[in-house]
């Protein structure tokens, strides 16, 4: 299952929690949400620790780095 963080001008605004369908399927995210608001998130599922909301989110070669405020 993945966790996304919405990004915006460099802090995590929103955490996205995983969903899953009567079955117990993930929903992917792509259909859950519009490509514009999909093009705002990051994949923190491996973080470690997992970033909250207003930490700060620097992207560096494509890979992302959190920081606690």
């Amino acid at each position: 299952m993945r966790t996304y963080a919405r990004i915006d001008s460099g802090f995590v605004v929103e955490i996205i929690q995983p969903m899953t369908d009567a079955d117990g399927n993930e929903i992917p995210i792509v259909d859950r949400f519009t490509p514009e608001f999909v093009a705002t998130l990051v994949d923190v599922t491996d973080s470690s620790p997992m970033p909250g909301s207003h930490w700060t989110a620097i992207e560096t070669k494509g890979v992302w780095a959190f920081a606690q405020p």
